[in-house]
């Protein structure tokens, strides 16, 4: 399955979510490759599955690139490869999604 990456896109971004309710997203920070904010969630989670509200400084896919996939294995291997650093695995899986 291919990775979609929405970059300030915020309308695709969300007709993925809505048709894909069982996907993946992995939140890349714009910072830089080796950023410490890889974090994976399920695309219902509320984290990154609602609109905050119409404000630009609201967006979704502004200040986080959104790797989305409909299954977790391409997701974690393009983690593995562009992986946080700091962190063993190489990403964060959210702690309200992925309890």
């Amino acid at each position: 399955m291919p990775i979609v990456i929405f970059d300030n896109d915020d309308n695709n971004y969300f007709n993925w979510i809505s048709l894909n309710p069982e996907g993946f997203v992995l939140n890349s920070s714009r910072i830089g490759k080796h950023d410490n904010n890889l974090t994976l969630h399920k695309s219902t989670c509320d984290r990154v599955g609602h609109k905050r509200s119409n404000d630009r400084a609201n967006s979704r896919t502004d200040i986080y690139l959104k790797h989305c996939c409909s299954k977790l294995s391409p997701l974690e291997h393009w983690a593995s490869a562009n992986k946080n650093l700091k962190h063993p695995v190489g990403y964060y899986r959210c702690a309200i999604c992925f309890p």
